[in-house]
């Protein structure tokens, strides 16, 4: 079981309405991933790993704590009954574009059709300026709002209107 220190997470979210074009091309990485959350906490299914993951608040900032642990499969397995009713599926693409990794993730289930974006930064001032690259269309930023957190995707009815 490895542990990472608690870091300092600055990310910016959009939504997307398509899938941009090239996300076919061998650069690109796709990984299955089931999520629950039991309160604050959640557990995460990534192929072969698992991991128990907590993110604090964001405070009038664009970053927050977080802290995650690798744990064995039996803990998933032993914990992923607890998730009834706050669970999300979704497919990762990781895509590396002008140098910048970029994170879309594509809902299943009670989600299907929701796609979104994710990319990390090492700084505020590096996400206060970045630009959507063009590719992505009418993307519309969703990072200050509430209901396109994973926890509550996972506790919804559906995507949020």
């Amino acid at each position: 079981m490895s542990v990472t220190d608690e870091k300092v997470e600055i990310e910016r979210k959009f939504r997307l309405f398509s899938l941009p074009e090239g996300l076919d091309n061998s650069d690109v990485t796709a990984a299955l991933i089931e999520q629950g959350y039991m309160g604050k906490l959640r557990l995460r299914r990534k192929g072969n790993q698992f991991f128990l993951n907590v993110k604090g608040k964001r405070e009038q900032s664009l970053g927050r704590g977080e802290w995650e642990v690798e744990v064995p499969g039996w803990v998933f397995a032993k914990l992923w009954p607890q998730t009834e009713g706050a669970r999300l599926t979704k497919t990762r693409y990781g895509w590396r574009r002008d140098g910048r990794l970029l994170e879309i993730d594509v809902f299943q289930g009670h989600l299907a059709g929701l796609i979104l974006l994710e990319c990390e930064f090492a700084s505020e001032a590096e996400a206060v300026s970045f630009s959507l690259p063009e590719i992505f269309g009418t993307a519309t930023e969703v990072t200050d709002d509430e209901r396109y957190k994973n926890s509550q995707l996972a506790r919804s009815s559906g995507i949020p209107q």
